[in-house]
């Protein structure tokens, strides 16, 4: 009997421990026990993003700042994605992990779609239906150019689809053009072409001239642009001139004892070949000229070493002479780029060259690249020697004016090939 009544006060006492316990720690928060929160998260449905966030359980949540969607309004935030009720900010509170998503309502009437040409054909703006997909238009023609396609950016980003682009504001799309390149084909009629004489062209290629080819015992007599040597001799290709071109070589055979005298013009107009009597003395032609040059006279070696005298010099044998140029301005160096940098192909996408030059116009231009290996540089198709360096500087002054170059670098990344070829002109 002793024993059970101290077992009885044993566990009235346990059992006023343990709800005194419950009390403080029920009754009187101390701190200790973390409250739940849950993440309300907003699903916008095309609209601009609405970021997640936490709220304590049983408590509202914060309206966040209407999202935005081109062509719509919105409408409200709603608890279910098929719209059935809407949540209301005020009154509703957070029980659990919640999703909200965004309705919109569409707007009504037209929208003006105009088409920037770019310099190509007019193209008559049209107005769409609202969320409404455009009729593609003809494509537009530009001379010396190929139509690329219409594009939402004024720099070329991002191509517009016709089948599912739709329209939901005023828009504007801008043409893109390709340069169109034409063949410049040479029937020499047994002789031999000079190699200045270029294969192909643009419609932004400066002036040609063009150069006189050469074959033994002949005189040229000029390029024509058909075989019956009819017309005029053809001694350049204007500049903003387009279409394939052929030209005809017409020669004269060279009497008995004489010798052809040829004159490279090194750049400059086309001179025509003489014949003269071996022992004899050449005639001075006209002076070529050459946009950007003066002429400073005929040479009997390509590298000017000694002038020819026309009054004293002889011809014993077939000769060449050549044109030396002195320059009028200084020179200016362009290359391709796109938005200041220039793109390098590879599986990434992301490398590129930037580029570096004294003002707008520059001598010079200095094309960097990093983080390759086995890099190699070329400039118009051969290997530079010695140039295996991350870097390359184009000077002006040591290429021909008006000619199409090129600088080309090859490297390799994470054992992937990249190249890319950059097509350069040195002008006045």
């Amino acid at each position: 009997m002793k024993k059970r009544s101290v077992f009885k006060r044993f566990a009235a006492a346990a059992i006023a421990l343990a709800l005194m316990s419950g009390f403080i720690a029920l009754g009187c928060d101390t701190g200790n026990n973390p409250k739940v929160s849950f993440q309300v998260t907003f699903v916008s449905n095309g609209g601009s993003a609405v970021p997640a966030v936490s709220v304590e359980s049983g408590s509202t949540v914060t309206k966040p700042a209407d999202p935005s969607r081109p062509g719509y309004t919105f409408d409200d935030w709603y608890k279910e994605a098929g719209y059935t009720n809407r949540w209301n900010f005020t009154t509703d509170t957070v029980t659990a992990a919640t999703t909200l998503y965004a309705k919109w309502t569409i707007v009504s009437g037209n929208f003006e779609v105009t088409f920037d040409s770019k310099g190509g054909s007019a193209v008559s703006a049209v107005s769409v239906a609202n969320n409404s997909t455009v009729t593609k238009p003809a494509d537009p023609t530009r001379t010396g150019y190929t139509f690329a396609g219409w594009y939402k950016e004024a720099g070329y980003t991002n191509q517009w689809n016709f089948t599912t682009d739709t329209v939901t504001a005023a828009t504007t799309l801008y043409a893109k053009w390709t340069l169109a390149t034409y063949s410049i084909t040479y029937t020499l009629n047994s002789g031999t072409n000079n190699g200045s004489n270029p294969a192909t062209y643009t419609v932004e290629s400066p002036a040609i001239n063009l150069a006189a080819p050469s074959r033994s015992g002949y005189t040229f007599d000029g390029w024509f642009e058909n075989s019956g040597f009819t017309g005029s001799a053809v001694t350049t290709i204007p500049a903003n001139s387009t279409g394939n071109k052929t030209f005809y070589a017409k020669w004269t055979a060279v009497a008995s004892g004489s010798v052809v005298v040829t004159f490279d013009s090194k750049g400059g107009t086309l001179v025509a070949d003489a014949s003269v009597v071996s022992g004899g003395t050449v005639t001075k032609p006209t002076d070529s000229t050459r946009t950007g040059y003066t002429f400073a006279g005929w040479y009997k070696e390509a590298g000017y070493t000694n002038q020819w005298n026309f009054t004293t010099d002889t011809v014993t044998a077939a000769t060449t002479l050549y044109a030396k140029w002195t320059e009028t301005g200084s020179l200016t160096i362009t290359i391709e780029t796109i938005n200041g940098t220039v793109s390098v192909s590879g599986s990434d996408g992301v490398n590129s060259i930037s580029k570096s030059g004294a003002g707008s116009k520059p001598t010079s231009l200095t094309l960097t690249t990093s983080g390759y290996n086995s890099i190699k540089w070329y400039v118009d198709g051969a290997v530079v020697t010695g140039q295996t360096g991350n870097s390359i500087t184009l000077n002006a002054s040591a290429y021909m004016v008006g000619w199409n170059h090129s600088v080309t670098f090859t490297g390799f990344k994470d054992g992937i090939a990249y190249s890319k070829e950059l097509p350069f002109t040195v002008v006045k």
